[in-house]
């Protein structure tokens, strides 16, 4: 199988859990990638996900300017459950998944 949908969700606000998706949808497989134009830091994980230093308690994609993002992929998921938090408003993720 390849990945044959994609998404894209970002952060408004700093230390507020965005949710992936509101409504269900279990997949076999997503791989989040970090946004090119990102500059802080995204964490993935559950509900009460936290970006801040000190309190990171999920997934941590960081993007300098002149790397590659960095990537992270789940399995057997349902992407209703899967939060972002973000260091810099605005910004956040892409996904692909099957």
């Amino acid at each position: 199988m390849a990945y044959t949908k994609h998404g894209r969700v970002t952060s408004q606000v700093v230390a507020t859990p965005t949710q992936v998706v509101s409504y269900s949808l279990p997949v076999s497989k997503v791989l989040f990638q970090a946004l090119r134009s990102n500059t802080g830091f995204v964490v993935i994980g559950g509900r009460n996900v936290r970006a801040s230093s000190g309190e990171q308690n999920g997934v941590s994609l960081a993007v300098p300017a002149t790397s590659t993002p960095q990537m992270q992929e789940f399995t057997n998921v349902n992407l209703m459950d899967l939060y972002i938090d973000v260091t810099v408003a605005n910004e956040g993720v892409a996904y692909v998944y099957e």
